[in-house]
């Protein structure tokens, strides 16, 4: 039995990309999960793009945030809306492959962990490839004290983890910082 993976959108002066987002949240092949889009900019502008978004993909939930708080509050609110038992994290500017979250979970399931992440590309807009990232499979403490290859869009985590810690509301790094 599938259980339910909650994904959490934050939104923020990012018309070009947050259809192409939740187009991917919505195109996936592991099919019992909420997508929740949290709007951190709180415009005309921005309940207009998520209203017109909404009329086309029904599933989506919209939540504010009071004003702009930033990316943290934004993401911290998901988790507190959500009901899945796994949350995932996808920022308005990326995309996901169609069975990134089945791979994950199974992945999740096999190996009895609280958290997955995976490796990723940064990608152009032409689709070019800048860059890929392979994230090493466990990384200590000490690691981490001297970089992070994790971004925050590959990890799928077990919401009792979230319930405990929050995002810390910085200005950059706030996943870094989870804790």
């Amino acid at each position: 039995m599938q259980k339910l993976v909650s994904i959490i959108i934050p939104y923020f002066n990012d018309e070009k990309n947050i259809y192409n987002a939740i187009k991917s949240a919505n195109k996936q092949n592991y099919k019992k999960r909420e997508i929740i889009i949290i709007d951190d900019e709180n415009t005309i502008n921005s309940k207009n793009i998520l209203k017109k978004i909404k009329s086309k993909i029904h599933k989506i939930k919209i939540f504010n945030t009071h004003g702009n708080q930033g990316v943290a509050i934004a993401r911290n609110l998901g988790i507190k809306k959500s009901r899945g038992k796994f949350i995932a994290f996808l920022d308005s500017d990326d995309l996901w492959k169609k069975d990134k979250i089945k791979e994950q979970i199974k992945f999740i399931k096999k190996y009895k962990l609280d958290v997955c992440y995976t490796n990723y590309l940064a990608i152009k807009n032409n689709n070019k490839i800048i860059y890929k990232v392979r994230s090493p499979k466990m990384i200590s403490y000490n690691t981490l004290l001297k970089e992070c290859s994790i971004c925050c869009s590959s990890v799928v985590i077990k919401n009792e983890v979230l319930k405990k810690i929050k995002f810390k509301n910085l200005k950059t790094k706030e996943d870094y910082m989870l804790g």
